[in-house]
């Protein structure tokens, strides 16, 4: 099956990488570049380079958001050996790693990324242990825990990751039961139910898919007032993907009314990197549908789109270690057109 047009771009896009990415970049920049200039004392802070890290990723340079993790993470950990009692400190550090792991998965290098990723766990998880009772300190770990399953399923490695989703969905489920109308909560546990359902299905454990997607949809249902449309079409293209009911044919006309609603989103910005990918991977799940459905031309037309993207973010020095995967997952699924 394909890798998920709808939880890679949900974890990682709804996570940490998701700050704000231009206002961060302008705010960000003056103080790193003041900071690069001089080698006596830095003026910037861990926070400021963790949101250059986070502009350069959503702008596709991965070198450079290597470079600004890696001085986060320098920063925070002096920061830390000056006073290593203080919470904020150590979550920076936790975040700064984190955010480092994030750029290694996508850079190729993913045992070295998955390693970062572990330790902030640890940090976040040691952390909660001392705030006993603090709900974001609790959303903090689940964080981590859906991270690193978003970098497993990049990988490839569904069992694993259906493994960190577990404890993630647990925490924000037991939030949303105390705490019923929290709208944040309630968003972040239809994110991680999207990518329970989808994992699962990833694995052909398609009656495990389906019970999760029926709880999504009672999820979406329960949130007192309509959720966002750009959500609400990221699930219609799972639900068509997973498709547990209807005919290939109704999949596929559902599919293409939430792809029609995902690009008028997705589309808005060619300096998104993120948001661009999300694009490519609707058009390579709705080619997918298409051709089970047994429409092939428009189903290819999609496909063609979908590689497009890929060269282009390939040419522009933006393609990441996953866009190759997905490049290669359509280039197979295009030998069906011929």
């Amino acid at each position: 099956g394909s890798l998920v047009a709808v939880t890679v771009a949900a974890l990682w896009h709804a996570r940490e990488a998701d700050q704000a990415r231009a206002a961060a970049e302008q705010r960000a920049a003056p103080a790193a570049t003041a900071a690069t200039a001089t080698t006596a004392k830095p003026v910037a802070s861990a926070a400021t380079y963790l949101q250059l890290a986070a502009a350069r990723r959503g702008a596709g340079d991965l070198p450079a958001a290597h470079q600004a993790a890696a001085m986060a993470l320098g920063l925070a950990e002096k920061q830390l050996m000056q006073n290593a009692d203080d919470v904020r400190s150590r979550r920076e550090f936790g975040v700064a790693r984190g955010q480092l792991g994030a750029v290694l998965v996508e850079q190729g290098r993913s045992a070295d990324g998955l390693a970062e990723m572990r330790k902030a766990l640890a940090l976040r998880e040691e952390l909660a242990a001392k705030q006993a009772g603090s709900d974001v300190a609790e959303r903090d770990v689940a964080d981590a825990h859906s991270a690193l399953a978003w970098a497993l399923m990049a990988t490839g490695d569904y069992p694993a990751a259906e493994q960190e989703l577990a404890p993630a969905h647990a925490t924000y489920a037991a939030q949303l039961r105390a705490r019923p109308a929290d709208a944040g909560v309630r968003a972040g546990l239809i994110e991680l139910q999207m990518a329970r359902a989808a994992v699962q299905n990833l694995q052909r454990h398609g009656r495990d898919a389906v019970t999760s997607l029926a709880a999504l949809h009672a999820l979406a249902r329960g949130a007192g007032t309509p959720i966002d449309s750009h959500v609400g079409a990221r699930i219609a293209l799972l639900d068509a993907h997973i498709q547990p009911r209807g005919t290939p044919a109704k999949a596929y006309a559902a599919a293409e009314q939430a792809l029609g609603q995902l690009l008028a989103q997705t589309e808005k910005d060619p300096a998104d990197a993120h948001q661009l990918r999300e694009s490519a991977l609707a058009w390579q799940q709705t080619g997918e549908i298409g051709l089970r459905a047994n429409q092939i031309a428009a189903a290819c037309g999609y496909l063609a789109l979908a590689a497009q993207r890929y060269a282009q973010f390939e040419t522009s020095q933006r393609q990441n270690a996953i866009d190759k995967l997905r490049q290669g997952q359509v280039q197979a699924l295009r030998k069906a057109c011929g």
